[in-house]
């Protein structure tokens, strides 16, 4: 019930998916500081396509893209990432003095966790478990003294939709700054006129984590082979260098 987890410019995706409409689900994001949510009615072939648009100009990262099947009121669980080493001490041996480092091993990239309960009308409450880790930004000298630091995002919900819409989470914003100063050398650390030879630049970056989610009913062994197909052809489209986020096929 995957649709798939994108990294935007903050307003991207919302300006870029306008035209569907909107429907409020009276759901809560719990813990995540100004999240939102809400539904694309009838839209979920549209912002696959606007996230793949997106994706051509780098303007979206889509992350992951996965697809669970799950019986009713049980829970599905999917990874997908690297496990990062994390040294976490040292070992003296007291007769030999042979040091040992101490290993152990943090997943990272993107994990999902999802347990639908279906009611009458094909209306999809789903209990989501999101988190997506990755290597912090000063990972390059930190990964040297064996003590990396990371980032987590997480989203805690429980949602309601109907089969065939996509909801959307979102709200997990993420800010970073840098500055650097490049010039000639030497010529550039003369004071006053250093500053012709050299110039300062700031940037600053910010992203926000998207969680897209289509899930749909299957109640006949049709709608099971359809499906099937559906992941066939995706695949087969991935060997030949197709789009990585093909329409669904409607419910």
């Amino acid at each position: 019930v995957g649709e798939g987890v994108a990294d935007a410019g903050r307003g991207v995706i919302g300006a870029a998916a306008s035209g569907g409409t909107l429907g409020a689900d009276g759901s809560t994001a719990a813990g995540i500081s100004n999240a939102f949510t809400y539904t694309l009615r009838n839209a979920a072939g549209n912002i696959s396509a606007v996230l793949t648009a997106l994706a051509n100009k780098s303007l979206v990262k889509v992350m992951s893209s996965p697809s669970l099947m799950v019986l009713d009121n049980h829970t599905a669980a999917i990874q997908v990432g690297t496990q990062q080493p994390v040294n976490t001490g040292t070992t003296i041996s007291g007769t030999s003095n042979i040091t040992t480092t101490n290993i152990q091993y943090k997943d990272t990239g993107v994990m999902l966790g999802v347990t639908p309960s279906v009611s009458a009308g094909d209306l999809v409450t789903l209990d989501i478990d999101q988190i997506v880790t990755d290597l912090g930004a000063d990972s390059s000298s930190a990964a040297t003294s064996g003590y990396p630091t990371f980032l987590q995002r997480q989203i805690n919900s429980k949602v309601a939709v109907r089969s065939g819409e996509t909801l959307v989470l979102g709200g997990l914003i993420k800010d970073s700054a840098s500055s650097g100063k490049a010039g000639v050398p030497l010529l550039s650390s003369i004071p006053v006129v250093g500053a012709l030879f050299g110039r300062h630049r700031n940037t600053a970056d910010r992203t926000e984590l998207l969680v897209i989610l289509t899930p749909r009913v299957l109640r006949s062994d049709e709608d099971a082979r359809a499906i099937s197909r559906e992941l066939r052809d995706r695949m087969q489209g991935l060997l030949q260098g197709g789009a990585a986020l093909p329409a669904p096929a409607r419910p």
